[in-house]
């Protein structure tokens, strides 16, 4: 698993997008996931979703997390490679998924955009 991390506009979609072209990762999208779960009629987070993120707050991890999980797995879990867009969100996260996670993380890609284009 890569995790590819940055601000609007830095390039984590083109990054993601190149190493699924190039390497045949799994690109996952933790936006595109949410605005999915949302969408979707009887899903299991929707409802939740909408109003945490009408109040302007963030999606708790462990829902982004249960997202990727379904994600993945429906993508062949086992062997499978995968980049990750946009999550998690901050380092405290980070930590977090990395001292209870059994997943050991290898590499984050870190993108940054010093200025507007």
């Amino acid at each position: 698993v890569v995790f590819c991390l940055g601000g609007p506009g830095a390039g984590k979609g083109t990054q993601c997008a190149r190493l699924q072209a190039d390497l045949g990762f799994h690109h996952l999208s933790a936006g595109d996931l949410l605005r999915a779960e949302r969408q979707q009629p009887g899903s299991e987070y929707g409802d939740m979703i909408e109003s945490i993120i009408k109040e302007g707050k963030l999606v708790p991890s462990e829902i982004t997390v249960k997202l990727l999980e379904n994600a993945m797995r429906s993508q062949g879990w086992d062997g499978g490679k995968f980049v990750i867009d946009g999550f998690p969100r901050n380092d405290a996260i980070a930590l977090t998924s990395a001292q209870t996670d059994s997943t050991s993380r290898e590499v984050s890609i870190c993108c940054s955009c010093p200025r507007c284009l």
